[in-house]
C-alpha cells in the first residue's frame, strides 16, 4: 500500500500535535516496510522554517518572563511557591523549544530513511503555476505539494500498481471536488485526517490479509 503524506505529517510528529500517534503509527508502518510511505522534498522546508521562526519568539517570551520574575521577586509579599511556580514555567518553556528541535531532527532522518522522497523539477514547479491560476486554486506551496504527486503518481500509469492514499490535513484548500478528481484520475484517495487515514490502511491491510 502507497500512502502520500504532506508537510502537516512531519509538523504533527515534531511537534506533538492532536493526530501525532496516528502519524506515528503511519511512520512505524513505514519503518517495517509494511506500507510505503511517499513524501515531497519540498515538505521537509515548512517544519524547519516554522522552528526557526518559534526559536526566536520562544526566546523573547522567556526573557519577558525573567524580567517579569526579576519584578515580582522584590514584592513583600511574593512566596517560595509562587518563585518555583514561575521557575517550572520558565524552564518548561526553555525544554519544550530544545524538545521540539530535536524531535524535528529526529523525524526528518527517520522519514529520510524509510520514505520515498522526491524532488521538486522544472516540471512541478510549472505545473504548481497553472494550477494556482487554474480551476484548482491553491496557494503555490500548497500547489508544488500537489503537482509533486501528482507527478509521482503519473510515473506509475500503466503499471499495475494498488490504489494509493494521499493524507492532508489541510482540508480547507484540498478538500475541494477539483483537487478530489485530479486525484482519483490517478487512482489516489484524498483523507483530511491522519487518523481516518491509518484506519483505511490498517483496514486495506486487513482484506489483504484475509
Amino acid at each position: 500500500m502507497r500512502v502520500f503524506v504532506e508537510t502537516n505529517f512531519i509538523l504533527e510528529l515534531a511537534f506533538r500535535q492532536e493526530q501525532s500517534l496516528a502519524c506515528e503509527q503511519l511512520l512505524q508502518l513505514a519503518e517495517t516496510k509494511v506500507l510505503q510511505l511517499c513524501i515531497p522534498a519540498f515538505c521537509f522546508i515548512e517544519p524547519a522554517e516554522k522552528l526557526r521562526r518559534e526559536i526566536p519568539d520562544a526566546e523573547a517570551l522567556q526573557n519577558r518572563l525573567v524580567k517579569e520574575l526579576e519584578k515580582r521577586r522584590r514584592s513583600e509579599g511574593f512566596s517560595e511557591p509562587q518563585q518555583h511556580a514561575w521557575n517550572e514555567v520558565i524552564a518548561s518553556l526553555v525544554k519544550d523549544t530544545s524538545d521540539a528541535e530535536q524531535r524535528l531532527e529526529s523525524i526528518r532522518a527517520r522519514v529520510l530513511q524509510c520514505a520515498d522522497v522526491f524532488p521538486v523539477d522544472a516540471e512541478v514547479i510549472a505545473r504548481a503555476a497553472s494550477l494556482e491560476a487554474e480551476d484548482i486554486r491553491l496557494q503555490f506551496p500548497d500547489a508544488v505539494v500537489l503537482a509533486s504527486v501528482m507527478a509521482r503518481l503519473e510515473e506509475d500509469a500503466g503499471l499495475a500498481r494498488p490504489p494509493s492514499l494521499f493524507l492532508n490535513r489541510n482540508s480547507n484548500d484540498f478538500d475541494v471536488s477539483s483537487v478530489k478528481l485530479a486525484l482519483r484520475q490517478l487512482h489516489c484517495k484524498l483523507i483530511t485526517r491522519f487518523d481516518d487515514g491509518l484506519g483505511a490502511v490498517q483496514a486495506g491491510l486487513r482484506v489483504r490479509s484475509s
